[in-house]
């Protein structure tokens, strides 16, 4: 259950499209189509949807809020990198990837 407080900062958007927009409008009209397909499974819109508010709450919940800037290192061709990515906007943080294939001093200079 995702508490209130942190579900209305979630939502509350300008009243513009955007990339989230359009996961809600797929996930509410196409739960069972195919959002991801990698070699080892397909994600469906349902799933991936509710892995982006689970990750968004997570984030919100640590303190990650609209307009806080997010660096993210996760491993190349990642599942998990368009449910960041979706949850980041959810929220309203701007994110840079970070390749985990940069050495970490590149990484850290760009933190």
């Amino acid at each position: 259950m995702i508490p209130e407080t942190i579900r209305n900062l979630m939502t509350a958007r300008a009243a513009r499209m955007n990339v989230v927009d359009s996961l809600d409008r797929w996930a509410r009209e196409k739960p069972s189509a195919a959002a991801i397909v990698d070699r080892t499974r397909i994600i469906d819109f349902r799933a991936l949807d509710g892995a982006v508010w689970r990750t968004a709450t997570l984030l919100a919940a640590d303190g990650l809020r609209p307009g806080h800037r997010v660096g993210v290192s996760l491993p190349d061709n990642s599942v998990f990198s368009p449910v960041v990515a979706y949850a980041l906007a959810r929220l309203g943080a701007p994110w840079l990837l970070m390749p985990t294939s940069d050495p970490p001093a590149v990484r850290l200079a760009l933190a």
